[in-house]
């Protein structure tokens, strides 16, 4: 935190031969630009955290961001992604509410929680097909996001990436697209992938899209008390169905649950719900329950 609070700090060039900056270094500072030499590999924690910093010349030696880098830099307004950063790490640009523009590189796998929470001004993002894990809260608040399109085959990601209060998702801008009363995101190639969230509150049975790989919403606050599940969905997110009133799951043909099977069971098994197993073979052995389904 060497300049940390130096709020009259306008301009600093750094050495070429520079390998190490503390965290917090230049937080809360007045510049606005800088250039990173290249012998500088890793972007510390908070290192410009509420600084005046409008634009910054990266490279692609950087391999590394910290916690918080960019946070609250309510002056950035865009920025290019190092093409070896595979990791945005918490609240990277969390409250940076002018970001407008992201160039992702194609290494990117995974977005930490709260990346870019309160990134007001983000209008189109179009992650990278490398990206595999998007956390909580990833895009929380983002409510200028107009088009937001998902890689086609991610491994995990959180029910509530959008959002965490749910109630606050249809104030979005984003361009869902609709399927008998549930929102959808889409991949490139499948403009219902992803099942985030619900549109029509009076709908009491969630049909799954027959296109739908992967459940990403928590129904806890639908009325919904059943749901059909086709057979291409892989995956559900955990927590998906905690805390709710379903009684009937139809055509279950899941092979894979973010989060162990067993606590989607012990959820499920709590609420008095019954589970139809169709189709494919499923195998998941709750051993406080002693339940196994074949």
């Amino acid at each position: 935190s060497a300049f940390d609070c130096c709020f009259e700090l306008s301009s600093v060039v750094l050495s070429n031969n520079l390998v190490k900056v503390g965290n917090s270094a230049f937080s809360q500072t007045g510049i606005s630009t800088i250039k990173i030499p290249k012998s500088l590999t890793q972007i510390s924690d908070t290192m410009f955290c509420s600084s005046a910093l409008k634009s910054i010349e990266l490279h692609n030696n950087i391999l590394q961001f910290g916690y918080g880098s960019f946070m609250y830099c309510n002056s950035l307004e865009s920025i290019i992604i190092p093409e070896n950063i595979t990791i945005l790490p918490k609240n990277i640009f969390s409250g940076c509410y002018n970001l407008k523009k992201i160039d992702f590189n194609n290494k990117l796998v995974t977005i930490k929680k709260e990346a870019f929470l309160s990134c007001y001004s983000l209008d189109n993002v179009i992650l990278p097909e490398s990206v595999k894990y998007i956390e909580s809260q990833t895009f929380g608040l983002a409510k200028g996001i107009k088009n937001l399109v998902l890689p086609s085959n991610i491994e995990m990601i959180s029910a509530d990436f959008i959002d965490t209060n749910f109630s606050n998702i249809y104030n979005y801008n984003i361009n869902f697209n609709e399927y008998k009363g549930f929102n959808y995101l889409g991949s490139i190639d499948n403009p219902y992938a992803y099942l985030v969230g619900v549109n029509d509150y009076s709908v009491e049975t969630c049909e799954v899209h027959p296109d739908t790989k992967y459940i990403a919403f928590r129904f806890k606050l639908c009325g919904v008390s059943n749901i059909s599940i086709p057979e291409g969905v892989e995956k559900i997110s955990s927590y998906a169905f905690a805390d709710t009133d379903f009684k009937n799951i139809e055509d279950l043909n899941v092979l894979y649950i973010s989060y162990p099977i067993s606590w989607i069971i012990t959820f499920l098994a709590h609420f008095g719900c019954y589970i139809y197993a169709s189709k494919k073979k499923i195998k998941a052995i709750n051993q406080e329950l002693a339940l196994s389904f074949n």
